[in-house]
């Protein structure tokens, strides 16, 4: 610690001042005329006691006064290293990466940590006047300081970050732009942001786009070791030779490292079944058989190997064969080719889906076959270029709909419109608009989607046919836009049943999308999400996500014990626990809707991926300057506090005097 005003020490000399009070206040000694000796010896004793210091507390506290005081006059600092920047006062955004590669070591520290005490470094040495805003990648990203005016309030959101918290995923883009509006929210001109990251393969910036005048710098924090070996679930199927018996097709994949192991399987904390695994770059399966009974048991993955990342050498979740879900696919345009109409491909698409997801059975039927008895059987309902639906089963699917029902409207060229809205405006979530020519509207964007709907591959998707939606305010959610920002994908939730209203047929002559990659993966999660029958969407429910439960009872145990509750939406989350979750209906376990939390594979590769080609504006360097910081403050605070506790001693010894005069003159 040094001192701005090293001359104000001089002061301290006045703390002469309390000793002089003390010993000159009672230096006169007083004569004493007394019949006898012995009371004269008396006498003499209490002048000699009287010159020495009979209230040691009360003279330390004013010493103290004094020689704090000299201090805060001396104005104390202390010098600060500065981690970036170049000493001016600004605003700073600093992002740390909360993915599970930062559980990666640099020697003994998780690289999450070594993040976050670089950041705290950073924002401590800002200047007086500076502001100061951290912002954690978790999923969703976290800001856990918002333009703060104070290092010490920043520094102390920032400890909040640990080993932990790095789970959630790679949400570092959206981090980003947190960052950057705050940024935008400041009068300073400088402006930096700054990112910390293990900038590993699975972390995609290449769209990141920094506004002109905020200057940026990226920092790379790198493991010791990048080689790492993982090991995941596969599939999960029942065996046919014995229907209580379970066999579990695991998968171990190794990144930078090539070695041989075992895979064992524990079924609620007792050994299954082991067997051999090389370990390698290319994917290694095994499958071990274990047994189940009604309910579904808590079972663990986990292999011995020597690597980076020992979090993903294990992998927990629910021995469960994957649910069914039964869905009726009614046909408005029937053909006699029944494989690339209406719901063929759809249909078609369904029979694809790999083992180890939710599995379909589907039925197709024309419009008049649909009766009650049908709907009764099924768990979604696919209206497909239905031209409207008759008075009696518009009322039926209404009423199933509203117990549990998954209804997905497609209208096409023969849809009537209006009339099919208002035959069902109960439950849809949007009003249908006339079928239309949309040549030249092209891609198919994310919006408000509920979490384990999959979205990927259909950027370019060509719209030929489109149906013009009006979401409803209050009662529906956009989930998918068009390029040019039209809703095409409109999603409700109906009591305990879930409805979803496409803009687009299923035909591929109304757009290719039949024909992409990415339509089976997109068609059988939205079908599994509108599956009212199950609390969940899938299976596995990524980390930092939330799910619906449809039951208002429902409740979720997590692996640790804690019970979650859904809000009013139905939603609970978001979930930031790995591992096996059971949900609860009335406290009774229900098997069907509990789930497994699950961190992305693409986070067990720790090898570097490209840095970011963001705008950079005259990055900072990492300097070694440092910056006085103040610190008299706390020599004030103790200041006040010690007049206040010289106030309160005085106060105790008059009452004490008081009490013994009393005593004194008592008869």
């Amino acid at each position: 610690m040094s001192f701005a005003l090293p001359f104000a020490l001089l002061l301290g000399l006045l703390v002469a001042g309390p000793v002089i009070a003390h010993f000159v206040r009672r230096s006169e000694t007083p004569t004493q005329l007394l019949p006898t000796f012995r009371l004269l010896q008396r006498a003499m004793a209490e002048s000699h006691r009287r010159r020495r210091i009979d209230d040691p507390l009360l003279f330390a506290l004013r010493a103290l006064l004094v020689l704090l005081a000299t201090l805060a006059a001396a104005a104390p600092f202390v010098w600060v290293p500065i981690e970036l920047g170049d000493g001016r006062a600004c605003s700073m955004a600093v992002v740390v990466d909360g993915s599970r590669s930062m559980l990666a070591r640099s020697g003994t520290t998780p690289l999450v940590e070594l993040a976050r005490d670089r950041a705290a470094r950073a924002l401590e040495g800002l200047p007086r006047g500076s502001e100061r805003t951290l912002v954690f990648a978790s999923h969703p990203a976290t800001v856990l300081a918002d333009r703060a005016g104070s290092a010490e309030a920043a520094t102390n959101a920032a400890r909040r970050i640990d080993a932990a918290s790095a789970i959630y995923g790679d949400s570092l883009h959206e981090a980003i732009q947190a960052g950057v509006r705050r940024l935008h929210g400041s009068s300073l001109a400088v402006r930096r942001l700054v990112v910390y990251s293990d900038f590993a393969g699975h972390v995609d910036l290449h769209d990141l786009d920094v506004p002109t005048g905020i200057e940026v710098e990226f920092v790379r924090l790198s493991p010791s070791d990048v080689r790492n070996a993982s090991v995941r679930v596969d599939s999960v199927r029942i065996d046919d030779a014995d229907r209580r018996s379970r066999i579990v097709r695991a998968v171990g994949r190794g990144h930078s490292l090539s070695a041989s192991s075992r895979v064992e399987l524990d079924v609620d904390g007792r050994s299954a079944e082991t067997a051999p695994i090389a370990i390698g770059e290319a994917p290694a399966f095994v499958e071990l058989h274990a047994r189940s009974g009604d309910e579904s048991p808590t079972a663990r993955l986990s292999i011995d190997v020597d690597d980076a990342l020992p979090e993903d050498d294990r992998f927990d979740f629910r021995l469960r064969a994957p649910r069914e879900t039964r869905v009726l696919l009614v046909d408005g345009e029937p053909q006699t080719q029944r494989f690339d109409d209406e719901v063929g491909l759809a249909s078609r698409a369904l029979e694809l889906v790999p083992e180890g997801e939710r599995r379909f059975e589907a039925t197709r039927v024309d419009l008049g076959a649909v009766d009650d008895a049908m709907l009764e059987r099924h768990d979604v309902v696919v209206l497909a270029n239905v031209p409207n639906v008759s008075t009696a089963l518009a009322e039926s699917l209404v009423r199933r709909v509203r117990a549990g029902l998954g209804l997905l409207v497609a209208p096409g060229d023969r849809t009537d419109g209006r009339s099919l809205t208002q035959a069902l405006s109960a439950i849809l979530p949007a009003r249908l608009g006339l079928f239309g020519r949309c040549d030249e509207r092209r891609g198919i964007e994310r919006r408000d989607l509920p979490d384990g709907i999959v979205v990927a591959g259909l950027g370019g998707v060509v719209h030929r046919g489109c149906t013009d939606l009006d979401p409803l305010l209050g009662r529906s959610r956009t989930g998918l836009v068009r390029g040019d920002g039209s809703p095409l994908l409109a999603i409700s939730q109906v009591d305990r049943g879930r409805v979803a209203v496409l803009g687009m047929a299923l035909d591929p002559e109304a757009s290719d999308l039949p024909l992409r990659p990415g339509f089976l993966p997109l068609l059988s999660t939205l079908l599994g999400y509108l599956d009212g029958s199950s609390g969940s969407a899938a299976e596995f429910v990524s980390v930092g996500s939330s799910v619906t439960l449809t039951d208002e009872r429902a409740t979720v145990r997590t692996p640790s014990g804690a019970v979650l509750t859904r809000r009013e939406s139905g939603a609970v989350g978001p979930l930031r626990e790995l591992g096996a979750h059971v949900v609860l209906v009335a406290d009774v376990p229900d098997d069907d809707a509990s789930f497994t939390v699950v961190a992305p594979a693409t986070e067990s590769d720790l090898r570097p991926g490209p840095m970011p080609t963001g705008r950079r504006s005259g990055a900072p360097r990492a300097t070694s300057g440092r910056l006085a910081r103040d610190v008299s403050s706390p020599f004030f605070a103790v200041i006040g506090l010690a007049i206040l506790g010289e106030g309160v001693y005085r106060e105790l010894q008059r009452g004490r005097r008081r009490a013994v005069t009393t005593r004194s003159i008592a008869p």
